[in-house]
């Protein structure tokens, strides 16, 4: 009879919650439903993350009130890392820390603070990763040509540190195959291998993976006359692939009172390429992203398989917002791109409650790992 009466043995219907956000706030009073709901299939639409640490379920955005409130420490610079990862700058001494947003666990990172470190508040990117069962995550920052690599050992064991110097500014990092790959506006890839070891700690050998650029297409003169392109690179793997997304947006030479930049800059073209590292070179991938989905944004880019609402050979994406809000573009140039046939759709429903606005840094990705 105790047996029949667990959490474990409730209909999948009411162990279903429809949001994520009542997904964690029972799993956070009741382990023993969080543990039978998790086998539950979770959905992949991930998260809309706000500066203030206001999170919009686009996977749940027809309810009255699809947002969930993260507590956030209020005296830091917050940057997404990935997954659930948030990456803390507290202000009062320059310190650093990893916060899984959802559990509220926190790990320091003192390594990363010090009078002669970079300024943190520069940070480009935030990348954490978990390399094989048994060795510690991994975390890299970049600021400008440095690349920040940490690793995040239990309490008690110290942290190994290092500082790379790449040869080129990077605007992107992302780890791939045990790699950290940097790539420049020129797209030139350059890869620091971390060679780990829980005795030995890390090794970075330096490497330029790819020096080959392909042109630049100009799209002046009869598509643009009252203004100009605008490129945005982006870094991610995909289905055991590093792509270069390429995102093209038309701004105007002049912005206007009645044309903010939130109105005028618009995305109306996206490429995706792939990096041979055999021939060293980028190869154009037309048609299709062999069913993936990307989901790329300046702080957090990462491929989703499609189904459970993630539409396949599609490409989601979000910019930073900018401080003239419009009711009719509320993630201002934000959308889907379906590769097969080259047109947008719209990110968000037809009719969408209001939406949090507190910062124009963000919004970014945020994909929750079910616990």
């Amino acid at each position: 009879m105790a047996k029949d009466s667990s959490w474990a043995y409730l209909p999948d219907d009411l162990r279903r919650l429809a949001s994520l956000a009542d997904r964690v706030r029972a799993a956070a009073i009741c382990r023993p439903w969080g543990s039978a709901a998790g086998k539950l299939p979770p959905t992949r639409l991930p998260w809309v993350l706000f500066a203030n640490g206001t999170l919009f379920d686009l996977g749940n955005d027809s309810v009255p009130h699809p947002h969930h409130r993260l507590r956030l420490p209020d005296d830091c610079w917050r940057y997404s890392a990935g997954e659930n990862m948030m990456f803390l700058v507290h202000q009062r001494d320059g310190s650093c820390s990893l916060l899984n947003a959802l559990s509220g666990a926190t790990t320091r990172l003192p390594e990363l603070a010090g009078p002669n470190r970079a300024p943190m508040k520069a940070i480009g990117k935030v990348v954490v990763s978990s390399s094989a069962d048994g060795d510690p995550i991994i975390v890299a920052v970049l600021i400008g040509r440095d690349v920040i690599v940490s690793t995040c050992r239990p309490v008690g064991e110290s942290n190994s540190f290092l500082l790379g110097a790449l040869h080129h500014e990077a605007i992107d990092i992302a780890l791939f195959q045990g790699k950290i790959y940097a790539l420049s506006r020129g797209h030139v890839l350059e890869t620091l291998d971390l060679s780990n070891g829980h005795q030995k700690g890390f090794k970075l050998n330096y490497s330029t993976e790819l020096m080959i650029k392909h042109p630049w297409q100009n799209y002046h003169h009869q598509d643009f006359q009252d203004g100009f392109p605008l490129v945005k690179i982006y870094l991610a793997e995909s289905g055991g692939k590093l792509l270069m997304v390429k995102r093209w947006l038309r701004c105007p030479w002049m912005r206007t009172a009645s044309s903010p930049d939130a109105a005028s800059r618009r995305t109306f073209r996206f490429e995706v390429w792939e990096a041979d590292l055999s021939e060293r070179r980028w190869k154009k991938l037309d048609g299709c992203l062999e069913g993936q989905a990307l989901f790329v944004s300046r702080p957090c880019s990462k491929s989703l398989p499609a189904g459970h609402g993630v539409r396949g050979d599609s490409i989601y994406f979000l910019n930073k917002l900018y401080q003239w809000k419009q009711p009719e573009a509320p993630l201002g140039d934000s959308g889907v791109y379906k590769i097969r046939d080259k047109t947008f759709i719209p990110l968000l429903r037809d009719s969408m409650p209001s939406l949090p606005w507190k910062s124009e840094r963000f919004p970014s990705w945020f994909f929750p790992v079910q616990f």
